[in-house]
């Protein structure tokens, strides 16, 4: 069917092929969580055939949300980063942006993650889109060792107290740890819990 498609895409029988194609690739995401990579294998080899528009990007937000909950931070970063570049609308690939850059991050790809924070820097973010975005290339900048730099990028931002907070503490800030955990006893064991594992945020 794919080869079909490929070759003869204004053929009559196109548009029920590409059903055949979107329904086969829902039921491997209906499968267990061992069949995850071989959907994605299969998505990824005839992402060029999905259905255009809604239905086609459903299959693939889906199968990204799969992956992302299984902890396959590789695929499900590809699989963003794919529908981002899809989408015609800037208002809709910022926070597709963000999440490709987090995955990205997560998958240990650091250089990639900051790719794409760097590709994406004209896209109109405002709010928390804009603060997240932030937020990813202030962890790209501590990941490269500019941890002052980083601490510098988010010092205005409320919501990255945290962050901050696991910065100072590999910055052995102590100063700047019991600054950013001031006022919430149960939120300073927190940040020593994680300041370890800021390279896997």
């Amino acid at each position: 069917a794919a080869a079909r498609l490929r070759h003869f895409p204004f053929d009559r029988d196109s548009t029920a092929l590409q059903a055949e194609l979107a329904r086969r690739l829902r039921a491997e995401l209906a499968a267990a969580p061992d069949g995850l990579p071989a959907a994605a294998d299969l998505l990824w080899r005839h992402r060029d055939l999905l259905p255009v528009g809604r239905e086609g990007d459903a299959v693939v937000a889906a199968l990204a949300e799969r992956l992302e909950l299984a902890g396959l931070w590789k695929r499900a970063a590809e699989l963003a980063q794919y529908r981002m570049a899809q989408l015609p609308l800037d208002i809709d690939r910022g926070p597709l942006a963000n999440q490709a850059a987090l995955l990205w991050l997560r998958a240990g790809e650091t250089d990639k993650a900051d790719a794409v924070i760097i590709g994406t820097r004209a896209l109109p973010l405002r709010g928390e889109l804009a603060q997240r975005r932030e937020r990813l290339a202030a962890i790209v900048m501590a990941r490269r060792g500019r941890i002052a730099e980083a601490r510098t990028l988010i010092s205005g931002d409320p919501g990255a107290a945290d962050l901050r907070a696991a910065m100072a503490w590999h910055a052995e800030d102590w100063a700047g740890v019991v600054a950013e955990t001031r006022g919430d006893d149960g939120r300073a064991l927190i940040v020593l819990r994680r300041a370890v594992a800021l390279a896997m945020l």
